[in-house]
């Protein structure tokens, strides 16, 4: 059974791995937006967008507000933050498997050199 935050986590990285969302987020990042603003230098569909965004906020990487009577969007970095810790996690189990192999074929290079 796969747990909330592993879920949550899950999100994130399916938000993350569409170019559209990603830049979505970079536009979001530098400043709030409407849904016209965010949608303005893509050649897709309004629903599409929408669907993007849809995604984007169930995976808390936005966060929809109202400013006076015109909807906008926010970034939210709280998930990123986990899904970095999990690409780090990783980083480090493969970096140091790496290092054990690098270590064995060291030796195996110096006892084929002795021996032959």
């Amino acid at each position: 059974m796969v747990n909330l935050e592993e879920d949550s986590t899950n999100r994130v990285f399916k938000a993350l791995s569409d170019s559209t969302r990603r830049k979505i987020l970079q536009h979001i990042s530098r400043e709030d937006a409407t849904v016209t603003e965010i949608a303005r230098p893509f050649d897709v569909s309004g629903p599409a967008i929408s669907k993007h965004l849809k995604i984007l906020e169930e995976a808390r990487l936005i966060t929809r507000f109202k400013n006076g009577t015109t909807r906008r969007f926010k970034l939210n970095t709280e998930p990123l933050s986990e899904a970095q810790l999990v690409i780090q996690r990783l980083t480090s189990f493969w970096m140091t498997r790496l290092a054990h192999l690098d270590t064995f074929l060291e030796n195996e290079t110096k006892s084929s050199k002795n021996n032959g």
